[in-house]
């Protein structure tokens, strides 16, 4: 199995955002779309989000990734710009994804 993994850009939250979590420091979001090439017609794609923030002058990571959640890199990259519109970081992700899909459902 050959796994890639895509840069599709990165989200910011500014102080005016933060003033509700009491935080202070640097929030930055990245996105990525992942495929993962299981036989020659057999790919899955996903998306995963890095969340880095900046506190007591030192960066915490957390991360998180949803696997085969479409058909084809047009939809994988469409819904990643749909996320880093409304900066959806890596603990909401798994919901937000979900919504969106029993949204399509119906």
């Amino acid at each position: 199995m050959d796994s890639f993994k895509r840069y599709y850009g990165e989200a910011r939250f500014n102080g005016r955002e933060l003033v509700e979590t009491n935080k202070k420091g640097l929030i930055k979001l990245e996105y990525y779309g992942t495929k993962n090439i299981l036989q020659e017609d057999m790919i899955e794609y996903g998306i995963e989000i890095v969340k880095k923030e900046y506190q007591n002058r030192q960066f915490i990571q957390e991360s998180n990734s949803v696997n085969n959640i479409v058909q084809n890199e047009r939809e994988m990259e469409e819904l990643i710009m749909l996320l880093k519109r409304n900066k959806v970081t890596p603990i909401g992700l798994e919901d937000v994804i979900g919504d969106l899909v029993d949204k399509i459902a119906d």
